[in-house]
């Protein structure tokens, strides 16, 4: 089923944890850390706090609602004799060359990142910045929280808290579970910070890291295998004309159409030539043990 966006059902587990955390934090602001904090420092909680809080939350709303597939219409194609279009044969939409079809939403994502459990939405070209600011508001807002959580334990263990003993002990066990699981979100999503730096350094998405690696590899394995020109994108690439397209099995999902003008290119001929070699040095391999075979 298509998914316009992150509130379609299904819900992901992770999205539903999520809704969970983000509740857990807001009583637990109001129920225990106001609570056990001075008049001094309540203020200046409940405002940094809360406001970062509330803009984390309209921040992933509208992240969530957000729509980053994309569709070109049919009017809009270039139909001149030497252009190359691109269609998605899972959808059957035209897109752009950087789209990617999820299979999670059934849908063409225009430069597509990477699908967030989280959010339960794709992250692409149109919501990029959106996920950007959202990651760096969490960041921002569990730093203040794990700050005044520390302080509270701090001035709890050293010259005790004014308040009942009992409710002291429910609150600061929650606060100190509270932090283990703070820290943890911190140091995952400060990495996750970092390593979107390091991508546009490198002007690529996740889905290009990804996918750069797994060539890498492939290449190590099967050295002699060169992957096919767009087979990454999991994009139909056609001419308008439309002639006898060719294509190969994506390894993430869809169908590699190839035109009639790619087919007679030499770099083609070359791949299949790699490709062809490959094949004959296998069966003389098996033709060799069967001789030897029949021999002994």
């Amino acid at each position: 089923m298509n998914k316009k966006n992150g509130f379609r059902t299904p819900f992901h587990p992770f999205q539903i944890a999520s809704w969970v955390v983000m509740i857990f934090h807001i009583l637990i602001g109001i129920l225990c850390i106001s609570f056990l904090l001075s008049k001094e420092y309540l203020i200046v909680f409940l405002l940094l706090y809360y406001s970062t809080l509330l803009a984390l939350l309209i921040q992933g709303l509208i992240l969530t609602k957000s729509d980053p597939s994309v569709s070109i219409p049919i009017e809009n194609i270039d139909k001149s004799p030497d252009a190359v279009n691109y269609l998605c044969t899972i959808c059957k939409n035209y897109v752009t060359e950087t789209s990617k079809h999820c299979g999670s939403c059934d849908r063409c994502v225009d430069r597509f990142d990477h699908h967030c459990k989280w959010l339960n939405n794709c992250i692409g070209k149109h919501n990029y910045k959106q996920f950007i600011i959202l990651i760096v508001l969490l960041e921002i807002n569990l730093s203040i929280l794990i700050v005044f959580e520390i302080s509270i334990i701090d001035k709890w263990k050293t010259h005790g808290l004014n308040k009942s003993k009992e409710i002291v002990q429910t609150d600061v066990s929650f606060i100190i579970a509270d932090i283990i699981i703070n820290a943890s979100i911190l140091l995952f999503n400060g990495y996750l910070i970092g390593f979107h730096i390091f991508l546009k350094f490198k002007k690529m998405t996740t889905y290009d890291f990804i996918q750069q690696r797994r060539i890498k590899k492939k290449k190590e394995i099967q050295p002699e295998m060169q992957p096919f020109e767009g087979e990454e994108n999991g994009i139909s690439m056609m001419n308008n004309d439309l002639k006898s397209p060719r294509g190969t099995n994506d390894e993430m999902g869809g169908m590699n159409l190839k035109s009639e003008t790619e087919i007679s290119s030499p770099k083609y001929f070359n791949q299949m030539f790699q490709i062809s070699r490959s094949f004959h040095k296998s069966i003389i391999t098996v033709d060799s043990d069967i001789v030897t075979n029949e021999h002994s």
